[in-house]
């Protein structure tokens, strides 16, 4: 189906910008063209077009990002596909106005809290057994205790 047509239809039209940074540079431009692949995949998103820029040393690691022009059947399949990639920008092209359902921005804003109450979760989990292994560490002699901290 045509890009007119998936418009006319009421998808949302964007592009994306996805950024990664690791190394060694072969690595980094497979996992990118990996990247791509699997949003090219997912239901309801179609890839209109797509440019990949050529990884960049950046202290150590190499860094590149490919722009990626898409087409969503709707904000929730743009909003899973922005939690799922964590795109560093998003631009939607159109329609120039969204309109949404009382049921439809319920679920919207529902998932969103949902995310960000898993998200929420995993770093206090993760702080709590950073501050964990930071004890066992500090008693084992193998760190300093910080200043006012307890003998």
């Amino acid at each position: 189906m045509s890009l007119k047509e998936r418009l006319n239809e009421g998808w949302i039209h964007c592009e994306i910008i996805v950024e990664i940074l690791g190394k060694p540079k072969d690595y980094v431009e497979q996992i990118m063209k990996e990247v791509v692949e699997a949003i090219s995949k997912k239901e309801d998103v179609e890839v209109v077009n797509k440019i990949f820029h050529d990884p960049r040393e950046a202290k150590n690691y190499f860094s590149t990002f490919c722009q990626i022009e898409l087409v969503t059947k709707n904000l929730k399949t743009l909003s899973d596909l922005v939690f799922d990639y964590m795109p560093s920008n998003i631009e939607i092209l159109a329609p120039e106005e969204l309109r949404l359902s009382l049921n439809d921005a319920t679920e919207f804003v529902n998932i969103l809290a949902g995310k960000l109450h898993g998200y929420d979760s995993l770093a206090k989990k993760l702080k709590l057994e950073n501050m964990y292994l930071k004890e066992r560490l500090q008693e084992l002699g193998a760190i300093p205790k910080a200043k006012g901290e307890k003998e």
